[in-house]
């Protein structure tokens, strides 16, 4: 792969395919945040500006290999178009199309097209270097633009490459030199805070954080499998309980690398009650305040949220991964909120730098 993308010599190259990361929060099937979106616009301007066809690549949810009209990229190609200021060409699955004259060769010189999602197809998620090949026939440059996938083995991602000439795009170049800044050494005290619904997601970032943090918080619906690998009461609230042997292997990477892991110590419930959690064995007396069957714990509470601004305050990095709670549903917001409030503050003072990734993250701040 090329380093940088003004490095490539684009003269005589008609059509670039360009991995993007179109992977956007929806809301009843429409787009909840372009940022994604936005992001690509620089790349995308970079080669319609030099008359390239530009044909963009994207993966949508987890259909497993099969259509699903839900995850359609059909279905918002309105909604990309105008948060593009472009004119996009539809080229469904054109990877099935066999050989030339192929779809690709058909698209004149300055054009922008979007394919279907990628994840329809089963040799994406296999890293099948034929697929890989179906997706470069006609296509004279290959473009990584997805910084957000680009540790995933997938056709699009990884065996695209050996048969294109290769190169970064301007996005990933922009978050792979402020990574740099801001790892490179990395800021002490270094605090981590990931949340979301599920630790298999983000095994290897969880792996990561521990050896790279001096304190890692755990929130949302990940927070309950550590909770429940405690004994720790978490009702009917939801949990992975395939992870739970792996919550606590994180535990001990987290005491081998000298990592303070921490907890939420109080949650918030469907129906908005405050409730303290309490070991599942605590003496008689103590527990009164513990979750019970049919409680859903679903953000954080004020002592958590305290606990977190102090460890925000005490910091000079902050790696945050997302949500606390179920925050696009009113009244659950609060946690998630009030932290990237006190981010938003420490940061504006230069007391903070903090980098914040994933879609719901993303969505969450802009919310």
């Amino acid at each position: 792969m090329l380093n940088r993308l003004e490095d490539a010599s684009l003269h005589g190259m008609s059509t670039v395919l360009v991995r993007v990361d179109f992977n956007v929060p929806l809301s009843e099937g429409r787009l909840a945040d372009a940022t994604r979106v936005v992001d690509a616009r620089p790349t995308i301007e970079f080669l319609l500006a030099r008359r390239c066809a530009v044909v963009l690549l994207s993966h949508l949810g987890r259909p497993g290999g099969q259509f699903v009209d839900a995850l359609s990229f059909k279905n918002l190609l309105p909604a990309i178009a105008e948060a593009l200021e472009q004119d996009i060409i539809w080229l469904d699955r054109y990877w099935e199309q066999g050989e030339p004259p192929h779809a690709l060769e058909q698209l004149g010189r300055g054009q922008l097209a979007l394919a279907e999602n990628l994840r329809f197809a089963p040799g994406e998620e296999h890293n099948d270097p034929d697929f890989a090949r179906a997706l470069s026939v006609g296509a004279d440059l290959y473009v990584n633009d997805a910084f957000s996938v680009s540790h995933r083995a997938h056709a699009s991602t990884s065996s695209l490459a050996h048969w294109l000439p290769s190169c970064a795009g301007l996005a990933l170049e922009a978050e792979l030199e402020s990574l740099s800044r801001f790892l490179v050494p990395p800021r002490r005290p270094l605090l981590g805070i990931v949340g979301g619904a599920k630790i298999s997601t983000k095994i290897n970032l969880l792996y990561r954080l521990v050896e790279l943090c001096d304190r890692l918080f755990i929130g949302g619906a990940m927070a309950n499998v550590f909770l429940r690998a405690h004994g720790i009461e978490i009702g009917d609230s939801l949990c992975e309980d395939s992870a739970l042997n792996t919550a606590i292997e994180i535990e001990k990477c987290a005491i081998d690398n000298e990592c303070a892991l921490f907890l939420p110590v109080d949650v918030v419930l469907e129906g908005g009650d405050q409730r303290l959690l309490a070991p599942k064995h605590a003496a008689r007396g103590q527990n009164d305040g513990g979750l019970k069957p049919g409680d859903k714990i679903l953000d954080i509470g004020e002592q958590t949220r305290a606990f977190l601004m102090k460890c925000i305050d005490d910091s000079a990095g902050l790696i945050m991964n997302g949500p606390l709670g179920l925050f696009e549903r009113k009244g659950f917001e609060h946690g998630t909120r009030t932290v990237l409030e006190h981010v938003s503050a420490r940061v504006a003072t230069k007391a903070l730098i903090a980098v914040g990734g994933g879609g719901d993250t993303i969505a969450a701040i802009n919310q």
